[in-house]
């Protein structure tokens, strides 16, 4: 049974950006932030949360991030192959 406490539609590769937010496109259902991210490749994320908090996290690769976000700053961040789902 899947659990759709976590589930995702949509999701997008991110370019970690000191200025630009994630892009969701126009595409229904294009909500203004992030339920989680992939993390391909492991390394430091500065993560922007929905709250305007930016946060630094470090994750193996291979792995999710389960938090509500709007951006992943360039600065602070080496992990790659960063996708958000939402």
């Amino acid at each position: 049974m899947q659990d759709v406490t976590f589930s995702c539609s949509r999701a997008v590769a991110v370019t970690p950006s000191d200025t630009v937010p994630i892009s969701f496109g126009t595409a229904p259902p294009n909500p203004p932030y992030a339920r989680r991210l992939f993390v391909g490749g492991a390394g430091s994320l500065a993560v922007v949360t929905i709250g305007g908090d930016t946060v630094p996290y470090v994750a193996a690769a291979g792995t999710y991030l389960y938090v509500n976000c709007t951006q992943v700053k360039a600065t602070g961040t080496s992990a790659v192959g960063i996708v958000a789902e939402y």
